[in-house]
């Protein structure tokens, strides 16, 4: 049978799009020790040229379904954009993959283990032979307020805060260990989080949060001197965000490495949505 392929006409409009593609494609992945498969949202887009009417996006979802067959690693987002690049004669090629990580933590004082989840998106770009390499990382942290700490007879109030980092990385040859970056952003709170607390445990997270008073603002330019002092960071922004506990307001700092020093910019990995 002999079918149109409106797709491929010619468009006159002469408006390029630099990104059109698809969101989110939910699949199952293996990544890190790939023991046990995470659920993802995936996104792959390109760009589109002028005179093209539109995008083959049945194409995109053959690649995303044979891609989630290997392990997620930067080879493989880069062989994905590859073939996505192949297979629809595209310039660029942009792909994200955003799921939720656990990682089994052990409390303070009794040592009991339990899964902590944190959420994790991953970001690879190619625009002709330029690669681009990052994630966005969220981690979860106790802040205690020091105003609070230094007029009260006893007692501070505390709030939970999120502590969220998106990274673009100078060697787009492989993945940083996520685990262990994790576990540097969350030494940034008063103090971590744990999912399993046993009394001993409780005690120990209060006292050390109150003997580590800390303002959004102390969280975000620590997290700052910390990613500044990573060489295998390039650009980076944060944000951090305290859900208050005494206000009906969060109370939020943020970060952008571009808008500080103008020797950074913004990669175009980072552009094509609003967030962080």
């Amino acid at each position: 049978m002999n079918l149109p392929d409106v797709q491929s006409q010619p468009d006159l409009r002469q408006i390029p799009i630099p990104a059109v593609g698809i969101a989110p494609v939910e699949v199952p992945i293996r990544f890190g020790d790939g023991r046990a498969p995470a659920s993802a949202s995936v996104g792959l887009f390109t760009d589109l040229a002028p005179d093209v009417k539109g995008t083959h996006m049945s194409r995109m979802v053959e690649l995303i379904m044979a891609w989630r067959r290997e392990p997620v690693t930067a080879a493989t987002l880069f062989a994905l954009l590859d073939e996505t690049r192949s297979r629809l004669g595209a310039r660029t090629a942009r792909v994200s993959v955003a799921f939720r990580h656990f990682v089994e933590k052990g409390a303070p004082v009794t040592g009991k283990a339990a899964l902590v989840p944190y959420d994790v998106e991953l970001l690879a770009g190619v625009e002709d032979d330029e690669r681009q390499l990052g994630w966005r990382l969220g981690a979860v942290v106790t802040t205690l307020c020091p105003c609070s700490e230094a007029i009260s007879d006893y007692g501070a109030h505390n709030q939970r805060g999120t502590l969220s980092v998106a990274t673009a990385f100078r060697d787009t040859r492989e993945l940083p260990l996520v685990d262990g970056f994790l576990e540097q952003l969350e030494q940034l709170g008063s103090c971590p989080l744990y999912t399993l607390l046993k009394r001993p445990d409780e005690k120990w997270v209060t006292e050390a949060a109150y003997r580590t008073p800390k303002f959004v603002e102390d969280v975000l330019r620590d997290a700052v001197l910390w990613l500044q002092a990573q060489p295998e960071i390039g650009w980076f922004a944060v944000k951090v965000s305290n859900d208050e506990s005494i206000h009906p307001h969060n109370a939020v700092a943020y970060y952008d490495r571009a808008l500080v020093d103008p020797q950074w910019t913004r990669p175009a990995l980072f552009w094509w949505d609003h967030r962080l």
